[in-house]
């Protein structure tokens, strides 16, 4: 059984990758190095990383940072649906918030005049 180059795990060939084309310049096995789930995790972080850095400009350590405390404007700490919030015209980002409130943002216009015309609508009818 091959082992894992990231986790040192044995595990049975089913757990790895293939290459497309085993016998160009690769290794005489044909398949990758790292398993599936380690392939996965470091993919992942690298593609989480540069959506943060090409997208918006910052870290995943400036991210960790502000995601902290949880959204901007619930605080609900879960950190898999805390997603940057930032101006659409200018990139500039402005915090992080929950997947919900991110979206009650858009629907009401991502802007003031939205958020007013909400909460005069709700004003008036309690």
């Amino acid at each position: 059984m091959p082992v894992c180059k990231s986790c040192g795990v044995d595990k049975p060939r089913k757990e790895f990758r293939r290459y497309r084309n085993a016998g160009r310049n690769r290794n005489s096995s044909g398949i990758y190095k790292t398993c599936k789930p380690c392939h996965n995790d470091k993919y992942r972080d690298y593609k989480r990383r540069w959506d943060l850095e090409n997208k918006y400009g910052i870290t995943l350590e400036e991210y960790n940072e502000m995601a902290k405390d949880g959204c901007d404007i619930c605080s609900k700490t879960n950190e898999q649906n805390l997603v940057v919030d930032h101006y659409h015209e200018t990139g500039k980002v402005r915090g992080v918030l929950c997947t919900m409130c991110n979206t009650g943002l858009g629907k009401l216009g991502d802007n003031v005049e939205g958020l007013t015309r909400a909460l005069e609508y709700l004003n008036a009818s309690n």
